[in-house]
Formats: C-alpha cells, structure tokens, sequence
C-alpha cells in the first residue's frame, strides 16, 4: 500500500489530465474526485485524524456559518452558547443533545 501522499500524488495526475477534458470544474469537484468523496466526509475525516475534534451534529453549513460568526476553531463551534446553536437553520433541541453529548 502506498503512503497516502504517494497516492494523493498519483491521483492528482489522472485527475489534472480531467481537467482538459472538463470533467474538473472547480475545487471543490477536484478534492472529491481526488479523494472519492464529499467535502464534508473528508472534513470529518480530517477533524477525527488530525485535530483529534469531533462535529458530529453539525454540518458544513452549519460551521460555515459559526466561521462566519467569528468561532475559530471546530472546539469553540460546538462550545457555543445554546442560543447561537439553535439561532442556526436545522438546529433544534434534539441536534443541540447531540452536539452537546459529542464534544
């Protein structure tokens, strides 16, 4: 087996000769094709290998949306106060126990 960025290297060549034929639109689509899957299943790859954090019960959006608010790190996303949490599209009572129970 390769180490991961021996593949990601390899990847990035058949990907890039995509790009001429333009399979590859934007960024977005060429870290998915990279990495055969959506952002948000990297991202949560990511935060568990690497910053050792959790999200679950947020989405992308949702983080988006607490980057834009001014929280600067996925820690201080789901320590925010309930009432910021729940001020969010798609954040009841019941994705606010979750969040709560996975930090």
């Amino acid at each position: 087996m390769l180490p991961d960025y021996t593949d990601a290297v390899i990847r990035t060549g058949d990907i890039l000769s995509l790009k001429d034929s333009s399979q590859i639109k934007d960024a977005r689509t060429y870290i998915e094709t990279l990495y055969n899957s959506s952002i948000d299943k990297i991202f949560s790859r990511v935060l568990r290998d690497v910053c050792e954090c959790t999200h679950d019960g947020l989405s992308m959006e949702q983080l988006n949306i607490l980057s834009d608010e001014g929280y600067q790190s996925v820690q201080d996303m789901v320590n925010a106060p309930d009432e910021v949490l729940l001020g969010i599209k798609g954040i009841g009572p019941a994705r606010l126990k979750k969040i709560r129970l996975n930090r």
